[in-house]
């Protein structure tokens, strides 16, 4: 059926789902009213079933596009810019690329591959249900894309560095709760836990990064465009590149708020509120080695997977243990509300909580360098 006769099912759906079900009216409301403190409770309620309406447009045209022909899905939702990315194909170069859910991301992600050059690989979460993820994968790859399981990509992208490839990256994913490496930000009025896998891509390969912006035309009519990170990842600031995704994608929001996926749990996540400063030992020869970088890890990262940490009153047990006789040790203290990274209180069998930090340490946390 043609979608205008479909939409009329839309709004049937959209009464039985907003006034008689009431599904997940509660968990949308607190999110707009966490987001937006500053709207009145009238303007919530306004956003919210205009949000509603928009949700149920978008189940009806993730339905229609399993039968949609490719000349319709690219009349449906057309690239503003496509001149962008074919300069970064005639000179051979991947790129690595964030998407929020915002508008219809489904419809872009389809049409998105048969405008565009590039090979594209995006990065997705098998469902459990096989017979569904069927269905996902025959929808989303009709029109060339190619879904990666996010354990196999960083295996996909080395198999495939010679061919000009756009990866694609859900920039507003849920974290997995097994997750430590995460990226801590403020995000619609909130303390947000953001995938960091953007980023590490675009620097461990020095790849352009860009944004995808989606806009809503009128019901049924999309346009995509792409706005630029930055073309030097390698030499970009650390933390720069999610905090640059984030605040594109913020600012679509705050500007069209009913277009975002409000009905997810976005903000289940929290990180431990640890008030005091923490500090980290370290060497001053080590130290120096990264004096013009916007991070700090120490050797044993890679092997521990996360930074060792202490509070005041744990430094000599530290210094005695660790550090007794060395010479220029410094000490580093950090504040963990500066920090992008994940601060964890663990005991290791030492009889006491330690923080550790896993990630790396943003050079704006540390607010004092002492030698000891």
């Amino acid at each position: 059926m043609p979608l205008g006769i479909l939409y009329i099912l839309s709004d049937f759906l959209f009464v039985f789902i907003f006034y008689v079900f009431g599904y997940r009216k509660k968990v949308v409301e607190m999110n707009l009213k966490n987001s937006f403190p500053e709207k009145k409770e009238i303007e919530v309620k306004n956003i919210s079933k205009k949000y509603y309406q928009h949700f149920c447009d978008l189940i009806i045209e993730s339905i229609r596009l399993f039968s949609m022909s490719e000349k319709e899905a690219i009349r449906r939702c057309k690239c503003r810019n496509p001149e962008v990315l074919q300069k970064l194909f005639e000179e051979n170069k991947s790129l690595v690329l964030g998407c929020g859910h915002f508008n219809n991301w489904e419809l872009t992600g389809v049409s998105f591959a048969a405008q565009v050059p590039h090979q594209i690989l995006c990065i997705y979460t098998p469902l459990s249900n096989k017979f569904w993820d069927a269905r996902l994968r025959a929808s989303r790859e009709q029109y060339g894309a190619r879904l990666i399981p996010k354990k196999e990509i960083r295996q996909t992208v080395e198999k495939n560095k010679n061919i000009p490839s756009v990866i694609v990256f859900g920039t507003d994913q849920n974290p997995s709760p097994k997750s430590n490496k995460l990226f801590w930000t403020d995000f619609m009025n909130q303390d947000t836990a953001v995938n960091f896998g953007m980023e590490k891509y675009a620097t461990d390969y020095d790849l352009p990064a860009y944004m995808m912006k989606i806009h809503k035309m009128k019901r049924g009519y999309y346009e995509f465009e792409f706005e630029k990170i930055t073309n030097n990842s390698s030499q970009a600031q650390y933390g720069s590149i999610t905090l640059s995704h984030t605040r594109i994608l913020e600012k679509q929001i705050r500007e069209h708020p009913p277009y975002w996926l409000w009905t997810h749990k976005r903000w289940k996540r929290t990180r431990e509120l640890i008030e005091e400063p923490i500090y980290h030992f370290t060497t001053q020869e080590y130290f120096s080695k990264f004096k013009d970088k916007s991070f700090y890890f120490p050797e044993a990262y890679k092997a521990d997977g996360f930074i060792h940490c202490c509070f005041k009153n744990q430094f000599e047990h530290v210094k005695k243990n660790y550090f007794k006789g060395m010479e220029n040790v410094l000490v580093l203290e950090l504040q963990p509300s500066e920090l992008y990274a994940e601060v964890k209180l663990e005991n290791l069998g030492n009889e006491q909580d330690f923080p550790h930090i896993y990630g790396f340490v943003n050079v704006n946390a540390i607010s004092k360098v002492t030698t000891v």
